[in-house]
């Protein structure tokens, strides 16, 4: 069997293991440090991670099992006891500590590219521990289980300025349809739902971490809505 090598340096590569994970072996390259992934251990990946908790069960397609790669490789360290988890793990594998929040890339729910955790005007957005993801592709938001409650007590003006500096900076003026929102840490698909009583506004959120998915332009709309139903109440 002929040595594999680099695709992009062309030298040879080497079998490692994650400490988290010693069941699943990966070449990586020792000159740009690139890792390289066949089929078979992709699939290996996401049966791993389902195995462990780390992501629900789904589809088994290219498109799943790539997300799924990249949440395994993606590491941060565990803040109890250091050692490093993959990006969606919920708890610690080595201490067992629950792991509140995320580090490292995630991919957008629409059209894969990777989620940037910075407000694309580089203003300060302090949530506490809430935290928002946006893609500079498409425009969307990902929004943290208690994120858009803390949203919600922005400013309308302020929310529409962040929009506008989210669209203005987005690379891609059309958002595709063509394939399942997936959530950037289950990989599930997303279920579309009406955003309140009386409101004619759909979101996609996640079932199993309850996040939330914002098409761009979808915030203040959003936020008009949270709006008119406040004035609905205080009219009871």
């Amino acid at each position: 069997m002929d040595e594999a090598c680099c695709p992009k340096c062309g030298v040879p590569l080497y079998p490692f293991q994650f400490k988290h994970t010693p069941d699943v072996t990966l070449d990586a390259c020792p000159r740009c440090k690139g890792i390289w992934a066949d089929d078979r251990e992709l699939a290996a990946i996401a049966q791993r991670m389902q195995l462990a908790g780390h992501a629900a069960a789904g589809p088994s397609d290219v498109r799943h099992k790539v997300r799924h790669a990249v949440a395994f490789m993606q590491r941060f360290p565990c803040p109890a006891c250091g050692e490093a988890n993959p990006a969606s793990a919920l708890v610690c594998w080595q201490c067992g500590t629950r792991l509140r929040g995320r580090r490292g890339a995630l991919m957008c729910p629409r059209c894969d590219s990777c989620l940037c955790c910075k407000p694309a005007d580089g203003s300060d957005l302090d949530l506490d521990d809430a935290r928002v993801d946006h893609c500079e592709d498409c425009g969307g938001i990902w929004l943290d289980e208690d994120a858009l409650s803390a949203l919600m007590t922005l400013s309308a003006s302020w929310l529409e300025a962040w929009q506008a500096h989210l669209s203005a900076a987005s690379r891609s003026r059309a958002i595709a349809h063509a394939h399942h929102i997936l959530c950037p840490l289950c990989h599930v698909t997303l279920e579309e739902r009406l955003f309140g009583e009386g409101a004619d506004v759909y979101v996609e959120r996640c079932t199993s971490c309850r996040g939330m998915w914002l098409d761009r332009g979808e915030l203040v709309v959003v936020k008009r809505c949270s709006i008119q139903q406040d004035v609905w109440r205080n009219c009871d």
